[in-house]
């Protein structure tokens, strides 16, 4: 459990922004996905933008490290799992405020980005983990 922790703090750490490039546009569609807790789909997101999903991803993926929609996706997911720690909402309250269109929609994207079913999750010693994702989370953010 330990060492999924260090790889996956490890994969947010390095989406800083890389290079000395002129970051404001993406700079820009970090603030738009922040701001909707990572709730928008990709058309959405660049519609907002003003540009094509291509070029956002294009000019995006080079300077984060990885595609706005995976970016997305990860604050959406570390952004419920914060609230769901807090314990002031139910998983249910949770899955419709970060657009999570049902329990098995949610249950593939936490597979994909902890690496077991949120039941296995579920049966373990969380504080660490927990832990280091509302750190990541609120690293994100800012």
């Amino acid at each position: 459990l330990e060492e999924q922790v260090e790889v996956a703090t490890e994969f947010v750490r390095n989406l800083s922004l890389q290079g000395k490039q002129d970051t404001g546009m993406v700079d820009r569609c970090i603030e738009v996905i922040t701001k909707s807790l990572g709730t928008l789909s990709m058309k959405e997101i660049s519609q907002q933008m003003g540009v094509s999903e291509r070029y956002l991803q294009k000019k995006f993926r080079p300077t984060v490290g990885v595609s706005p929609g995976l970016y997305n996706r990860l604050l959406r997911f570390y952004g419920l799992m914060e609230e769901l720690t807090a314990k002031e909402h139910t998983l249910s309250e949770l899955l419709e405020k970060y657009r999570y269109y049902d329990y098995s929609h949610f249950k593939k994207e936490f597979k994909r980005f902890m690496i077991e079913s949120p039941v296995d999750f579920a049966t373990q010693d969380q504080t660490l983990l927990t832990t280091q994702l509302i750190t990541t989370y609120q690293g994100m953010r800012q």
